[in-house]
C-alpha cells in the first residue's frame, strides 16, 4: 500500500492537492482509502458517499430492530423499524436540508 500512496503523489503535487487550504475526501470508507487521505492529507475532511453510508445505517438498524425490523417492514406498521426505513427512503431522494430541519 506505501508503494501506492508513495506513487501518487506526484500526481495529487500536479493537482495542487498539498497548497490546497482545505481538502475533502469522499470515498467508500475502505481501510486503504482512509489510509491513503491520511498518508498525505491527514487534515482531509473525510466523507462516506451515500450508498455506503446506507450500508452502515441498514446494518446498525438491523443490529438494533433485529427480526422485529424485517416483521414491522413486511407488515407495513408504524414501528420504529419502518420510521428508520421512511427516513433512510427520504434522506436518498431528497435533499440532506430536509432531513436537519
Amino acid at each position: 500500500m506505501r508503494e501506492f500512496e508513495e506513487a501518487a503523489t506526484l500526481e495529487l503535487e500536479r493537482r495542487n492537492i498539498f497548497r490546497a487550504e482545505q481538502v475533502c475526501a469522499v470515498n467508500e470508507g475502505a481501510e486503504w482509502c482512509q489510509s491513503f487521505v491520511a498518508y498525505h492529507r491527514p487534515d482531509a475532511v473525510c466523507i462516506l458517499e451515500q450508498p455506503h453510508a446506507f450500508e452502515h445505517v441498514a446494518k446498525a438498524g438491523r443490529a438494533v430492530f433485529g427480526k422485529l425490523a424485517q416483521v414491522s417492514l413486511k407488515a407495513g406498521t408504524n414501528s420504529s423499524a419502518n420510521n428508520c426505513e421512511k427516513v433512510i427512503h427520504k434522506w436518498y431522494w431528497t435533499s440532506w436540508d430536509s432531513l436537519v430541519r
